[in-house]
């Protein structure tokens, strides 16, 4: 995965650790964790004690997906009349749907489990995590909708008490990036992600 191999670069020890998307952004910014990884820029704003590393790792597309083939996608705005799920901590998402009808949960099993039961008319996530998460475990009926929500560059961001780091992982990501196996990387993870 990339960000090893940048950690590998920079001979700075790594250990991923998979929390819930709320909590690893209270956790990192509160310094119990060192930083939160395949986030969208400018958290800064709302966890002061964060500091983004200011070269991306990858695009992320946000997407709708529903059972429901005849609802029209078409921006944010468009989702308005539709009972909506959504991960907490999903903070691009969270932003966009503010008062609209929203069921928050925890994690890709819940989201998806309250588009099986009818709970969610739509459930909002990144495109190749939900080609994987339908693949591996099928929602009846379930379509990613067309006309992607949007698309983001997403990036690393560490405590601040790790800020003497950040220009080394910037040197890192571009110098992977460069000589290409940034994107070889990408692509092996992404063909992983999407075989059962």
């Amino acid at each position: 995965m990339q960000l090893h191999e940048v950690f590998r670069r920079t001979d700075i020890d790594l250990k991923i650790e998979h929390l819930p998307a709320e909590r690893a952004l209270k956790n990192a910014n509160e310094g119990i964790d060192d930083g939160t990884f395949l986030r969208v820029s400018g958290l800064s704003a709302s966890y002061p004690n964060l500091v983004e590393v200011p070269e991306s790792f990858m695009d992320f597309e946000f997407v709708a997906i529903s059972k429901n083939p005849k609802i029209d996608i078409n921006g944010w705005e468009s989702l308005v009349p539709y009972n909506i799920g959504l991960i907490t901590g999903w903070k691009i998402v969270e932003n966009n749907t503010r008062n609209m009808k929203v069921t928050k949960v925890s994690n890709v099993d819940q989201l998806f489990q309250l588009l099986r039961l009818d709970r969610a008319e739509i459930v909002i996530y990144e495109k190749i995590r939900a080609l994987s998460a339908l693949k591996n475990n099928p929602v009846v009926g379930a379509k990613i909708l067309e006309s992607p929500l949007v698309h983001k560059p997403m990036y690393l961001y560490l405590n601040i008490k790790h800020k003497k780091l950040i220009q080394k992982l910037v040197k890192a990501i571009r110098s992977s990036k460069r000589d290409g196996t940034h994107d070889r990387l990408q692509d092996q993870a992404l063909k992983a992600y999407l075989t059962p």
